[in-house]
């Protein structure tokens, strides 16, 4: 069972490894490679730090080549875009031939979601956890697809609710989704 899981995982990763197609995660900050890092094993990685400058921050890469690669850069929040911008426009002029962002938390303060659509991003993933936000984006179109949170989120809420009810009835229960949410909580943040 285990054994073989893991044989096929391990497949699968030599394949996408070999694949010259295959998409390079790209991590905009240190932090951003610490917090994301093991949800992307098997994928080449380039890490990018950023040093502040008088003209605003200046991207570099310390791990990683996006020279005739598609590139996907993972973060967790946009405010105003300075930075992932900066990235993707560094990871064009070193010869990405793809750049695409997936972001959890789109915030976009001062309609800054308008200068993702000038030419930089192929495609802008990010979830409707801020829901004006993703309204606007889902009606402007391309790069932006909203992501719906409700398919991972519902089935909890769900099983709280049911277990609400029968604590409510006398039982004492703590569900099996609040358990995993409790030790990715405790995985991701210690």
């Amino acid at each position: 069972g285990g054994e073989k899981k893991m044989a096929a995982e391990a497949l699968r990763v030599a394949r996408r490894k070999a694949d010259p197609n295959s998409a390079v995660i790209c991590f905009p900050s240190e932090r951003a490679s610490k917090r994301f890092k093991r949800y992307f094993q098997g994928f080449d990685h380039i890490i990018c730090t950023l040093y502040q400058k008088a003209g605003g921050p200046e991207v570099h890469i310390m791990e990683g080549e996006p020279k005739g690669r598609k590139v996907v850069i993972v973060d967790d929040v946009i405010y105003s875009g300075q930075t992932i911008i900066g990235v993707a426009q560094m990871l064009r002029a070193r010869g990405a031939t793809w750049v695409s962002a997936y972001v959890t938390h789109g915030i976009f303060t001062n309609d800054s979601w308008k200068r993702f659509a000038q030419g930089d991003f192929d495609q802008v993933m990010i979830t409707d956890s801020c829901p004006d936000q993703a309204l606007r984006l889902e009606q402007h179109g391309a790069p932006f697809e909203v992501l719906s949170l409700a398919p991972l989120i519902a089935p909890i809420v769900e099983e709280e609710a049911f277990l609400a009810y029968s604590r409510d009835q006398g039982e004492h229960t703590v569900s099996e989704s609040s358990r995993r949410l409790l030790r990715l909580g405790e995985q991701q943040y210690g």
